[in-house]
């Protein structure tokens, strides 16, 4: 998520780094590729081919089927006719008063190449302070102490499902409303991606990585060698568990800057989408 993701350093001494792409020995996600075959619908242009990947979050096991709960029927009717309102990050930080939303804060406290736990931690704290390219094997003689390293996604576009057993659980979990049963939900995150592609991108075009998983409720601090609570963008406060969240995070095309959501016309998804409740 290059575009759409910043960072601050504290007490590095040094300007922000430009990457968040480290080690990767930090990161709890599972690259996929997936090849997506040329098809044409209403609305969406040319069709083009695709080739993208999809990170799906490791140590989760994706569901038979997600529920996805509206206020609304005629939202409800909507999906189940494949038509998809995507919303946005800062939409969620503004409707559930969490401006922390997209974050992740790491306090480095003191790490050193001699004393590495062999997590690669230092490795990644090194270039995300801005010191790419610094020996930090145990031959190496580097030192960080209490730096803030704050990961930020400034804005993205987000589908936002639940994961139950059923939908009496749901709306026990979550309330009354207007429930609408995913099925095969690896098959619908790669045909909305794609149809979100073709909708935004152009061919020849650089495709960024698409996100898929579960939201892991925890604190989105840690520090010195504690594991890291999940990936930004997919950790939200223990108050949160009940929803059960699952989501797809895309990277939108050019600034995030006053990013809005969007309906996305994807009738091929119609029949995994059935009105429940």
């Amino acid at each position: 998520m290059d575009r759409a993701t910043r960072l601050q350093t504290v007490g590095s001494g040094r300007a922000p780094a430009a990457s968040t792409h480290g080690s990767g020995k930090l990161c709890d996600m599972t690259a996929r590729r997936t090849i997506y075959p040329s098809f044409g619908s209403p609305g969406l242009g040319q069709p083009f081919n695709l080739q993208f990947q999809t990170a799906i979050l490791a140590n989760w096991t994706i569901p038979s089927r997600l529920f996805r709960r509206f206020d609304r029927p005629e939202h409800a009717d909507s999906l189940e006719r494949g038509e998809i309102w995507i919303s946005t990050l800062n939409h969620c930080r503004q409707s559930a008063f969490d401006r922390l939303e997209g974050t992740r804060t790491y306090h480095t406290g003191v790490l050193t190449s001699r004393e590495d736990g062999g997590d690669g931690r230092l490795a990644w704290a090194v270039e995300l302070l801005g010191f790419g390219g610094v020996d930090t094997s145990r031959d190496g003689h580097v030192r960080i102490a209490d730096c803030l390293i704050v990961e930020a996604i400034s804005d993205a576009h987000v589908l936002c499902m639940t994961q139950h057993a059923s939908v009496e659980e749901a709306e026990e979990q979550l309330g009354p409303g207007y429930y609408v049963e995913i099925t095969e939900p690896e098959t619908f995150v790669r045909l909305v991606t794609g149809a979100y592609f073709r909708r935004l991108y152009s061919p020849g075009d650089h495709l960024p990585m698409t996100c898929f998983g579960n939201m892991r409720y925890a604190r989105r601090e840690f520090g010195g060698r504690e594991a890291a609570p999940g990936p930004v963008g997919f950790v939200n406060p223990i108050e949160f568990q009940p929803e059960n969240e699952v989501r797809i995070l895309w990277t939108p095309k050019g600034s995030t800057e006053n990013l809005v959501g969007f309906a996305l016309h994807v009738p091929e998804v119609a029949h995994l989408c059935r009105r429940v409740a």
